[in-house]
């Protein structure tokens, strides 16, 4: 709409508007349509002024041209409000007005705005001028731009092949750069040309990864930069490693990082920085710098990204290439030392005795030896390369074809002995190991070693044959100990049963010691031949372990039953110490720890003149909770150093001189120490010259569960709370006995003398029962007794504890009023029922009924039994005759074991004591009759009764079918125990 005013409108005819068409028509640019028409329009309306505005795009106009008096009267930013308004439907002010220049459908291509100081009406002939205009106007300004646009982008494109070009030629330099060093160069030759760029630098990471080398940097002297800038936190090349995008800031001016102000200062307006990638890790940056503001355009960023990917890549190349030169080298350098080590492989192989080779997965010889091919025959190259079956006989072949195929099919080694027949004819007996190896890649080798075993075969055989002969050597020696401890043992049975028969008689004292020392003398013979014979056993490694329960305290008591009459004749006191934690009843072999025991016993005795013997019983917790260990202290006369290596030895003592004080045949402890390593094991000793020895062992012993008799069921609470006073000079006795008292929960009082004992007496409250010690200095324990009798002072009950088996001891004891009466050493089961005996009749009776019937003709009475005697030996008969008939018994006697089968079969016998070598039938056939013809119910109990003492002897008697087995010479006690448990167990019962 264009207003009209007080100004008078010029007057417009025909031939100034086709004079104003031909010149826009003929204008060549967008200009010189403008700047006519907006005249034109200001002079031939009531406009005083005017502007036009160009669309940009979308909503957007820049204003082109200002027309009027005064060409400040509005700027680009009020022009576009302007329009904004108008295209939103808003009214200008009055006094404005204005024509748009649109295409039908589309956003208007400009606009011209016309401004009046005077509100007029609207001004018909103007519109009509003006509105002829605007269609062919339009379409020449379209024109114009449009070939304007066509020229520009014509221009970008040849200025954009310009720069591909110039990135092509950078990238062929790149390509022919021989170092990081032209590729820089190239760089900062060729960057300047494709995009603006002043100055360049590029950053690259150190190989640690830690800080910051500049490579490159330009040389422009009107920018410099310092090395370290824009390396600290929050600075553009930190955001750049961050994020990996290419950072553009076209006004460093209006940037808000603070590190590009000094650039700012020293003119530098638009920076653009990228990172340079390796194997998509960031390395480093590319930075450009213009003096210009707005130099960077989207293009440029383009490009700029194109010529660090180029840059990057180069750069890893020259790293490849560089890894690649110094990969090459270091294979090379392997590669010699490869050789090198083959070489040395290869010398070390070929000096091994043995025959080597590798095959690998084809059966192929891989690698052979010089021992290989000397054994086999032929040349190296005869193998490498083939398998057995070109170059072998079929059979040995598919035979080592066999065991090859074993080895790659097992994780194993897998060997093959055999006799092989080698080129010349000969026969070696070789030994070949073959193992499977897998290789890192995957493949497998088959590694053998083959060993030339002929020697070795032929030592062996004769190694098997000396064997075989030092085994039946051995066993000759084995039968001909046997048949010699036999033939000993028969006349000593009769030595040692006529003399112990002999003692009981009515003899003088001269006549009884010349009695006891046979007996003596000849339980000291059998001694060694049992060492000698054991010996033999384990040394021939026949030697065998029972495994059988058994009360492990009582076992201990009875072996010091067995020294105690030695030790007592010297005044040496006994003492077992038993440690609570230990099961009494264990697992093992009984006799042959009693064994032990009683010979460390008997050295410690034989050595020790005064003092005390202790058996200390303890567990080895460390070792497990089965190991228990026995160690036997004596206050003898110590062992030097230097002879304590010669204790453990066969045959060997401390004083070998012929002038030795003390005898034995140096068996014991050879034996002692070789049995306790066969019950799991060992023996040591530790000793001071002087003062005394401590010989130690442990053996392995399961608990086992406890014996359900008469010591199970005393039961110690009629003990508790009662007062005891011990009374004994020897420490330890007193220490035993008061721990004894305390696990009864008895109160026990000490005292180390009697007279010390008296006064405790006088002074404490009553006590319950004295334990009193026979044997003290000073004044002994019947004196202190008569002394506080005749001060009559009421004594409780005395349990007299004594040494010595003295008669007379014992008759003043009784006339004292003592009627308990313990033989040292104090075993726990005899003193615990003795106490409660003092305490409960029911005990008592109990303990009366228990004890052990003497050896007199009442054991007949008591265990009456029809007896058969078989017997060939005529000492041995009148031995065993008199024995039995001493105990009140009535024998039959069979002179062999014909006899014996025929007495068997015609009359009923309870017991048969059966010897096993007899002329025409010995025990072993009798025994094996006597079972085939007689029923269990009518055959009687079978006794081995021989002088053979073997394992083996003992398990011949047992296979037959005897029930128990007594070895010659017997005691008269082993005699009676055998008499009881026939009784007991015989059917049917008497």
């Amino acid at each position: 709409m264009i207003h009209s005013s007080k100004k008078q409108p010029v007057e417009i005819d025909s031939s100034v508007l086709i004079d104003l068409m031909n010149q826009l028509i003929q204008a060549d640019s967008v200009l010189n349509i403008i700047e006519p028409l907006t005249a034109a329009a200001v002079a031939h309306t009531q406009a005083e002024r005017g502007c036009f505005l160009l669309n940009n795009g979308g909503s957007s106009f820049s204003l082109v041209h200002i027309h009027g008096d005064n060409n400040d009267w509005i700027d680009a930013k009020q022009a576009d409000a302007k329009v904004q308004s108008i295209l939103r439907g808003k009214k200008l002010p009055a006094g404005q007005d204005f024509i748009l220049f649109q295409k039908d459908g589309d956003a208007p291509l400009g606009c011209l705005i016309l401004e009046s100081t005077v509100v007029s009406e609207p001004d018909e002939n103007a519109q009509t001028l003006f509105s002829s205009l605007i269609q062919p106007a339009t379409t020449l300004l379209e024109k114009l731009l449009k070939a304007q646009k066509v020229a520009k982008e014509k221009q970008r494109s040849i200025l954009q092949m310009d720069r591909l070009n110039t990135l092509s030629e950078y990238s062929i330099i790149l390509s022919q750069s021989r170092n990081r060093e032209d590729a820089f160069l190239a760089t900062q030759e060729y960057i300047s040309e494709i995009i603006p760029a002043e100055n360049m630098r590029i950053l690259l990471l150190d190989e640690a990864k830690e800080t910051w080398t500049l490579q490159q940097l330009s040389t422009n002297e009107e920018c410099e930069i310092e090395e370290n800038h824009g390396l600290v936190k929050g600075s553009p090349i930190e955001k750049v490693l961050q994020t990996g995008d290419i950072l553009r800031i076209n006004d460093t001016r209006m940037s808000d990082y603070q590190e590009l102000q000094r650039a700012a200062d020293e003119g530098v307006r638009s920076i653009m920085t990228g990172p340079l990638h390796f194997s998509g890790d960031m390395i480093g940056t590319l930075t450009v710098f213009s003096f210009n503001a707005n130099a960077y355009t989207v293009e440029n960023e383009r490009l700029f990204y194109q010529i660090a990917s180029l840059l990057s890549k180069s750069l890893e190349n020259f790293w490849l290439w560089e890894e690649n030169k110094n990969r090459v080298t270091e294979l090379n350098q392997q590669q010699e030392e490869l050789e090198k080590t083959s070489n040395y492989f290869k010398a070390i192989i070929n000096q091994l005795p043995d025959a080597l080779f590798v095959k690998n997965e084809a059966f192929k010889f891989t690698l052979v030896n010089e021992a290989f091919v000397n054994l086999r025959g032929g040349e190296e190259t005869d193998y490498v390369g083939n398998t057995d079956h070109d170059i072998r006989p079929k059979e040995d072949a598919d035979l080592y074809r066999h065991f090859d195929e074993l080895a790659f099919s097992s994780t194993r080694k897998v060997q093959n002995d055999g006799y092989s027949t080698l080129p010349n004819g000969s026969q070696m007996y070789t030994q070949t190991n073959k193992q499977a190896l897998t290789l890192p890649d995957g493949s497998r080798l088959l590694v053998g070693i083959v060993r030339d075993m002929t020697t070795w075969k032929e030592a062996e055989t004769a190694m098997k044959e000396a064997k075989e002969a030092a085994e039946l050597a051995a066993q000759a020696k084995s039968d001909f100990l046997a048949n010699m401890s036999h033939e000993i043992r028969t006349p000593m049975n009769g030595v040692i049963g006529m003399t112990s028969l002999l003692i009981d008689s009515e003899l003088n004292d001269e006549q009884l010691g010349f009695a006891e020392t046979i007996r003596n003398s000849g339980e000291s013979l059998l001694t060694i031949i049992n060492d000698i014979l054991d010996f033999s056993k384990i040394e021939s490694g026949k030697l065998e372990i029972e495994n059988q329960r058994f009360d492990l305290r009582r076992s201990l008591e009875e072996a010091l039953d067995l020294i105690a009459p030695k030790a007592h004749e010297k005044g040496l006191e006994l003492i077992l110490r038993y440690e609570d934690s230990i099961s009494e009843w264990v697992h093992g072999d009984v006799t042959r720890l009693r064994q032990i025991v009683v010979n460390l016993l008997s050295n410690s005795v034989k050595f020790t003149s005064k003092g005390e013997i202790v058996i200390d019983v303890t567990q080895v917790k460390d070792e497990g909770p089965n190991l228990i260990q026995f160690a036997v202290s004596d206050t003898g006369i110590g062992i030097p150093k230097d002879r304590m290596n010669r204790l453990f030895k066969s045959f060997s003592q401390v004083d070998s001189s012929t002038t030795r004080k003390y005898g034995g045949t140096g068996l014991g402890l050879a034996i002692s120490k070789s049995l306790a390593e066969i019950m799991g094991g060992t023996m040591w000793v530790e000793s001071t010259l002087g003062e005394g020895s401590t010989f130690a062992f442990t053996i392995k012993a399961e608990p086992a569960d406890p014996d359900t008799g008469h010591y199970a069921r005393m039961d110690p609470e009629y003990l508790n709370c009662k007062r005891a006073l011990i009374i004994d000079d020897n420490t330890t006795n007193r220490e035993l006995l008061k721990n004894y008292c305390k696990r009864w929960e008895m109160i026990p009082y000490l005292a180390s003398s009697a007279a010390e004992g008296m006064m405790a007496i006088k002074a404490n409250p009553p006590f319950n029962v004295i334990i009193l010690d026979y044997q003290m200095p000073e004044m002994n324990g019947l004196d202190m007794i008569k002394q506080l009798n005749d001060l009559g002072i009421d004594l409780p009950p005395v349990v007299l504890l004594t040494s010595v088996g003295d008669k007379d001891i014992k008759r003043r004891a009784t006339e004292l009023g003592i009627s308990t009466f313990l033989y040292k050493p104090i075993k726990i089961s005899q003193l615990l029922t003795s106490l409660l005996a003092l305490f409960t009749q029911k005990v008592k009776a109990e303990v009366e009924h228990m004890r052990k019937p003497k050896i007199t003709d009442e054991i007949a009475k008591l265990y009456p039994l029809n007896i058969l005697l078989a017997e060939d030996n005529i000492v041995n008969q009148k031995v065993a005759m008199r024995t039995l008939e001493r105990l009140g018994y009535n024998v039959d006697l069979a002179q062999n074991g014909k006899e014996a089968l025929d007495a068997a079969l015609n009359k009923p016998y309870d017991l048969i004591l059966m010897d096993v070598h007899m002329p025409e039938m010995d025990g072993i056939d009798a025994t094996k009759e006597i079972h085939a013809r007689l029923s269990q119910n009518e055959r009687p109990k079978i006794v081995a009764l021989t002088a053979g003492i073997l394992q083996q002897d003992r398990d011949s008697c047992l296979q037959a079918g005897m029930d128990l087995f007594l070895s010659k010479p017997f005691k008269v006690d082993d005699l009676v125990n055998v008499l009881i448990q026939v009784y007991e167990t015989s059917v049917p019962q008497h």
